[in-house]
């Protein structure tokens, strides 16, 4: 379940990296603002989870390749 749990967290991570990079270079300063506090806190969540047990890097580097990958694949189909 932790597993699970660190690749959804790092998943949803980088989605909220790459929206950040997309507002900030936009100059959208408030979603940009939004989306970092939103990415701190997500990634809080990961680095506790992996801290504790090296193996969960792995699910946190999967999660992490997802979630740039299906972020910048959607944001192409726009």
């Amino acid at each position: 379940m932790r597993f699970i749990a660190v690749f959804f967290a790092m998943f949803f991570t980088d989605i909220f990296w790459t929206l950040l990079v997309r507002k900030t270079t936009q100059g959208k300063a408030l979603a940009a603002a939004i989306y970092s506090v939103i990415l701190v806190l997500l990634s809080a969540v990961a680095i506790t989870s992996f801290v504790k047990e090296a193996i969960y890097l792995l699910p946190a580097a999967l999660g992490a390749f997802a979630g740039t990958y299906l972020t910048v694949k959607i944001n192409e189909w726009r």
